[in-house]
């Protein structure tokens, strides 16, 4: 696994594999990215977002870019920290636990985020709808966001409140999350 863009573009990073966690590949991290970049990402402004960081290679890739606020979150962070550090970064803001602890801290901090990656276990879909509404209803979305959804579920109801653009690569199903024009 590698940093597919920006200044880090290459750089090797260190991830677990195993039942419960799979690395998002180069190919699917790379038609993201492409998508984020077509609808105006800056990522200079960018507040971040990833509660499912496992080896934190989306947020990294985000940092690549240039942004500066990236929040991580998942209940063993030893990878991310040991990425972090490789890339020359303090650990930052990286949250240990439960993705709804982080969101009840971060929710108490009046926390806003442009963009959020959500890659719970695949077979957790009820976890990325839970963190979507919980975003939601306690405001912790900016004006304008993208939420992020890896999957392998291609039909998910996300509800009327966004609008959804859903992407199939291989296994991975890409849902991208904006503001209903309705809401």
């Amino acid at each position: 696994m590698r940093i597919i863009g920006g200044r880090f573009r290459g750089k090797k990073l260190e991830y677990t594999s195993d039942e419960t966690t799979r690395p998002t590949t180069d190919r699917v991290k790379e038609n993201i990215f492409n998508i984020l970049a077509s609808r105006g990402v800056d990522f200079e402004t960018a507040s971040v977002f990833v509660p499912f960081c496992g080896s934190g290679q989306m947020g990294l890739e985000c940092i690549s870019r240039g942004t500066t606020k990236v929040v991580f979150n998942d209940l063993d962070t030893k990878v991310v920290k040991k990425n972090l550090g490789t890339l020359g970064f303090s650990s930052g803001l990286v949250l240990s636990g439960d993705c709804f602890g982080a969101l009840d801290k971060l929710k108490n901090n009046k926390q806003k985020f442009s963009l959020v990656f959500l890659d719970p276990p695949y077979t957790d879909s009820e976890k990325l709808v839970g963190v979507v509404n919980y975003l939601r209803l306690n405001k912790m979305l900016a004006e304008d966001f993208i939420i992020v959804c890896e999957t392998e579920k291609p039909d998910i109801d996300f509800g009327n409140d966004f609008n959804v653009d859903v992407r199939r690569y291989g296994r991975a199903v890409i849902y991208c999350l904006t503001k209903s024009s309705h809401v």
